[in-house]
């Protein structure tokens, strides 16, 4: 049915933005429910059409093996299809595919460099994982300073496990002077947002008497909930 997609992927070129942007939703609403051949139907067209979206989705569907049969190779070409139009979620991919050798050789070099392709567009995850990158010294220079200025962009956008890390930053003093209200501060709001291991963190900050004023009700309160977990 190869040509029935060409001809789908010709008349989408012309169709509005909205129609456009709801197929892609119902695409994801199908990938949502683990419909994955559903979301590959709707997904076709469209990056046939060079969409760097569905492209990118395609790429993933590969590259995880969902509805289709495992194709790494296959998933970095589509990767790169979208990442080379700026698609910043297929540019993080591919920096995972050139890290651990999916797909391709590894290549630390080429990873780093898709990695700041996407962390220069404030993907949130990209930003972590540069931050990581410096800490370490992989493929870059180590940097801690580095490593805090890109953390703080996670959290700035409301990735809680970023607003975790942020937390744990301040707390240790790790690439900036130790802060212990900006500490808490920061676990407080990843733990509000979900984040289990800050959760962890509000209790031990407020039962160790370290977040100034210290209230033993709230600190009981996140111990309940640690233990709940």
């Amino acid at each position: 049915m190869i040509w029935r997609r060409e001809i789908i992927a010709a008349v989408l070129i012309g169709v509005s933005s909205f129609a456009h942007a709801s197929i892609l939703d119902d695409a994801e609403d199908a990938i949502a429910r683990a419909d994955y051949a559903a979301a590959m139907k709707m997904l076709e067209p469209l990056a046939d059409a060079g969409d760097a979206v569905a492209e990118n989705d395609i790429g993933w569907l590969y590259y995880e093996g969902l509805g289709v049969a495992r194709d790494e190779a296959r998933a970095v070409n589509w990767f790169l299809k979208a990442a080379t139009q700026g698609q910043p979620a297929a540019q993080l991919n591919l920096w995972d595919a050139y890290l651990n050798g999916r797909g391709v050789s590894p290549d630390e070099a080429k990873a780093t460099t898709w990695l700041r392709a996407a962390a220069d567009q404030r993907l949130p995850w990209a930003l972590v994982e540069l931050s990581f990158a410096h800490l370490d010294g992989r493929g870059v220079r180590q940097n801690p300073d580095e490593a805090f200025r890109l953390m703080q962009l996670a959290a700035d956008q409301g990735l809680p496990f970023a607003q975790n890390e942020l937390g744990w930053m301040y707390e240790t003093g790790l690439g900036t002077s130790p802060n212990d209200d900006q500490a808490i501060a920061w676990y407080r709001q990843a733990a509000k947002n979900g984040n289990t291991s800050a959760g962890w963190n509000v209790e031990y900050m407020y039962r160790s008497g370290r977040a100034a004023p210290v209230d033993p009700a709230e600190a009981k309160q996140w111990n309940r909930k640690r233990n709940f977990r």
